[in-house]
């Protein structure tokens, strides 16, 4: 059953083809009647993919069998019998919903990756209905071989016509689909590409977490133990006790020992919850959702796509050029994608209004090499050998909070997880713009490559 929104499509796409039906013409020494209305519905059923078949047809007969009865009674013959007029214009508003009714059953719309078929048969459906319509009106004699020639020429003009104009619109939506699906897809791999990140790094903490509970641990044997530790002392009172240096204060070994054992319960339990999360994202991440490769030409327009709405959405004015010579597919699609996107990041934060971003690639000597270079502001010398480390950062926030600063120290270490490094450089050579600088990311091929 058609929703209410659907019944007002119909009733709208009745109307106007009620309305342009007035528009005819009538081939000579023939009582056919070829009306734009025709045109209008089957246009609609084409592209209008949502419309019932049927029931748009059938509204369309009523709308148009009333228009032109009320029309031919009260201005065209008013001297004429109501039902004589309601006969001679049944035919014609018949076919109408023959078109909708022979489209439904040869299932049209099954057919719309090929035109040529879809023109052949909407000349097929609009002949038939109108041989059924002569048919009614005249008998079946008058469907002589004259008739069927003006039927088949004007038919085959007017479908063509139809499907010249629904062509164009098709492809359109085809390209709107095609430029949505791509959005959708960059913004996937995007996210996915942060999710591996993180997972890279909640492997990194917990086995850390692993050494501080494997730490705590062996504090309290050494504590608990006799004669195992050895930064105790003999307290004034006779206990043993272990010295605080910051606070001047004493606990006893016995205090110390279940502090390190119940630190080390707490390691553990916060183990056992990073190993739950990293789970759970693993799964994800591993899911059908993943792009096993990608071309790093495609994989750096996604980016620079990613970027440019980015930028946009701060409201700058920054180019993005690419510079790829390398024809390689990789299968490290999301580690790549991670290591690029935040340098790209970092490069766009580092221009103040109008810039240049580009991102180039090329591959030698076994390795690929990705740089990133922009013509902001720069990086001052003496601040190139700590850009790396983590928490250092430059970069601070309008009420004069510091970034967290650890971007670069992510792409180090995912640069280093492919068996590659980063350098940076203080200019870029852009033109425009301040000094800058220029990322460069050296991976093996052996590791990335499919």
């Amino acid at each position: 059953m058609p929703t209410k929104k659907k019944w007002l499509m119909i009733i709208s796409v009745a109307l106007i083809a009620a309305a342009s039906g007035a528009m005819e013409i009538t081939p000579v020494g023939t009582d056919l009647r070829f009306a734009v209305a025709s045109i209008v519905l089957i246009f609609a059923l084409l592209v209008i993919r949502s419309l019932p078949l049927i029931t748009t047809g059938l509204v369309t007969a009523l709308a148009i069998f009333l228009t032109r009865v009320v029309l031919d009674y009260y201005f065209r013959f008013p001297e004429a019998e109501l039902t004589a007029i309601a006969w001679a214009q049944f035919p014609g508003a018949f076919y109408y919903f023959l078109v909708g009714l022979f489209m439904h059953f040869i299932k049209i719309r099954q057919h719309t990756g090929n035109l040529v078929i879809v023109l052949l048969l909407t000349i097929a459906v609009d002949v038939l209905a109108n041989l059924v319509e002569l048919a009614i009106r005249a008998g079946l004699t008058a469907a002589h071989l004259k008739a069927v020639g003006y039927l088949l020429l004007i038919s085959t003009i007017r479908s063509i016509w139809i499907i010249s104009i629904v062509a164009l619109i098709w492809l359109r939506q085809l390209q709107a689909r095609q430029q949505e699906e791509l959005f959708h897809l960059d913004k996937t791999i995007m996210m996915l590409s942060g999710l591996h990140t993180e997972a890279f790094f909640l492997k990194k903490t917990f086995r850390e977490l692993e050494d501080v509970m494997s730490s705590c641990y062996k504090i309290y044997t050494g504590l608990a133990g006799d004669n195992r530790g050895g930064c105790h002392h003999e307290s004034a009172t006779g206990k043993d006790s272990v010295s605080d240096t910051a606070s001047e204060k004493t606990i006893s070994r016995e205090e110390a020992a279940g502090l390190a054992l119940h630190l080390s319960h707490k390691a553990h339990e916060i183990k056992k919850d990073f190993q739950r999360t990293l789970a759970g994202l693993e799964k994800f991440v591993q899911s059908e959702h993943v792009r096993n490769s990608m071309t790093i030409k495609d994989l750096i327009r996604m980016i620079i796509r990613s970027h440019n709405n980015y930028a946009n959405s701060k409201g700058l004015d920054i180019t993005f050029l690419e510079d790829v010579s390398t024809r390689m597919t990789t299968n490290q699609v999301y580690t790549l994608t991670s290591i690029v996107s935040n340098l790209v990041t970092n490069a766009v934060e580092a221009i103040p209004g109008k810039g240049i971003v580009e991102i180039r690639s090329y591959h030698q000597d076994n390795h690929l090499f990705l740089e990133v270079a922009d013509n902001g502001g720069g990086i001052a010398e003496k601040k190139l050998p700590y850009i790396f480390d983590i928490g250092y950062t430059t970069k601070f926030t309008a009420d004069g909070r510091p970034h967290t600063g650890i971007g670069l120290n992510h792409v180090s270490e995912l640069a280093e997880k492919l068996g590659g490094r980063i350098e940076v450089k203080p200019n870029s050579n852009l033109s425009g713009g301040g000094p800058g600088a220029t990322f460069l990311v050296q991976i093996p091929v052996q590791y990335i490559s499919v």
